[in-house]
Parts: structure tokens; sequence; C-alpha cells
């Protein structure tokens, strides 16, 4: 059995080889590591975008009352339909 120091480096064999490039690869880190690319809709900036419009979409239902089941469905609050009954 491999004994893993916490205090030393992984051993070579036991490391993932793209575990460097994911957080690239997938549009949260802005620093290249290696060859990989990333695909268009990885843009760094295209993620912030879509990750921002979720959160103010969820804070705005938050604070707002009640409404119409309608409503809920037209946004796509998907957390209103399977959260508790009322």
């Amino acid at each position: 059995m491999i004994e893993i120091n916490s205090y030393k480096l992984l051993p070579p064999e036991l490391a993932i080889k793209g575990a460097k490039t994911h957080l690239y690869r997938i549009g949260l880190s802005l620093y290249k590591s290696g060859s990989v690319e990333r695909k268009w809709f990885y843009n760094p900036i295209l993620v912030f975008i879509i990750i921002t419009q979720l959160m103010v979409r969820n804070i705005i239902f938050f604070l707002l009352p009640e409404m119409d089941e309608r409503v809920y469905l037209y946004w796509g609050d998907v957390p209103y339909f399977i959260g508790p009954e009322k």
C-alpha cells in the first residue's frame, strides 16, 4: 500500500494529468497552463455574465412578494416548484 505524506509532493504515478488545466478549460481561470484550448462558450466573460444573470434573477425572486405560479413557470424558477409544500 502506498503511504501519502501530506507534507511531501504527490508521487507522479498518483497525479491526475489534466487536473491543472481544468479550471482554464471551463472558463474559471484566466491563466493558461499547457497547450489546452477552451471552447467558445467557456469564454470567461460569457461565464461571468451568465453566473451574474442567474444570481440577480434569484435575488429578485427572493425579494419579490408571492406571485402567480405562471410567473415562476415563465421565468424558469425551478426551486419554486420543488420547494416545500405551503
